[in-house]
């Protein structure tokens, strides 16, 4: 006969053994909420897999005898799971005190911490995750529909647009579902940027992984990027050369001179990553004093080494003239119009 499984958690189910409810049970503690309950030797743990699946027969069995209650199905045992989460409820709790909870100090606590986990992780703009939901690269980012029903998980798709509605309100007028999506997101973009395996592939183009955290709102190139090239001097040196309408050093233009404000691919540290850049340009050569460097080079190789695509949004071209009406219009060097994978 085989053995009942012991276990601490109960993740793979079996059974409790000790005291009857007539003796005193079994005395246990919900940590989630610090809620005593009584366990009886003989009843069963089934785990979460089994009863998502087979809740409608587990509810019938569980009320065969005259004295056991229903079993919620799925999607009322996601709302209550939140609740408790949430810490301060217990299962005898009407709608109204589980609402007074949610507009106490503590509650709106608790959500706020929430919120701040989520805003960190879920840190591309509206305007980004929209943009890639609706590029051929986010429309094949992660499983299909038909595929995460099928193995009874969340599509990435589906969560880009609930980020969207939840990012078009504020934290504090979120429904319940939103609460529940926020929490499979932080869950999500953990467990996947946890994951082994590279951002870009030998091709230089996004891996799985890549995607798939685009699609459920992060985007890792942020987090790997950090403040970097905002730390550096590209825009405002460009910018003061079109002011100037000269290059330092006593150098000179061979042609028309452009200020140019593009996405460029990084080298080095930042190899693979696509970020924003500025510099002087002419006909022939690329200008750029950046950071106490002076590159005078080809503007063809200049190009080539950088992957630059001349494309908007990712590519803007002025004239001097522009570009100086550009600083006096906005109040600052740059970007202005840019557009880049990274958000920098």
């Amino acid at each position: 006969m085989k053995k009942f499984i012991k276990t601490k958690n109960g993740k793979k189910g079996g059974l409790f053994v000790g005291k009857t409810h007539e003796e005193g049970g079994i005395p246990a503690l919900v940590v989630d909420t610090g809620q005593p309950v009584e366990i009886e030797s003989g009843e069963a743990i089934i785990n979460a897999e089994s009863t998502k699946k087979y809740w409608k027969q587990l509810s019938k069995i569980n009320q065969s005898e005259g004295n056991g209650v229903p079993i919620p199905p799925p999607t009322d045992y996601e709302n209550i799971r939140r609740e408790f989460n949430k810490g301060g409820l217990t299962p005898n709790m009407t709608k109204s005190e589980i609402k007074k909870f949610y507009d106490s100090p503590e509650g709106k606590k608790l959500d706020a911490e929430t919120y701040s986990e989520w805003k960190r992780l879920v840190n591309m703009s509206s305007s980004e995750l929209e943009s890639f939901y609706n590029s051929q690269e986010g429309k094949d980012a992660g499983l299909s529909k038909a595929k995460a029903n099928s193995l009874g998980i969340d599509n990435g798709r589906t969560s880009a647009q609930w980020i969207l509605k939840m990012k078009s309100m504020p934290y504090t007028s979120w429904s319940s579902p939103m609460w529940i999506w926020a929490k499979k997101q932080i869950s999500f973009i953990k467990r996947m940027s946890g994951n082994k395996g590279s951002l870009y592939d030998d091709n230089n183009n996004k891996t799985r992984k890549h995607t798939s955290l685009l699609i459920w709102g992060h985007n890792p190139v942020k987090k790997k990027l950090g403040g970097l090239n905002r730390g550096g001097d590209c825009y405002f040196v460009a910018g003061k050369i079109a002011m100037n309408n000269s290059l330092p050093n006593n150098k000179k233009f061979t042609g028309v001179p452009y200020l140019v404000q593009a996405e460029v691919t990084g080298q080095g540290a930042l190899s693979g990553i696509k970020y924003g850049h500025s510099w002087i340009e002419d006909d022939n050569f690329v200008y750029d004093f950046s950071n106490k460097r002076e590159i005078i080079i080809d503007k063809k190789y200049y190009y080539l080494v950088g992957k630059v695509k001349q494309i908007t949004p990712k590519y803007f071209k002025y004239t001097f003239k522009e570009a100086v009406n550009k600083m006096i219009k906005t109040g600052h060097y740059g970007s202005w119009d840019l557009k880049t994978e990274s958000g920098l």
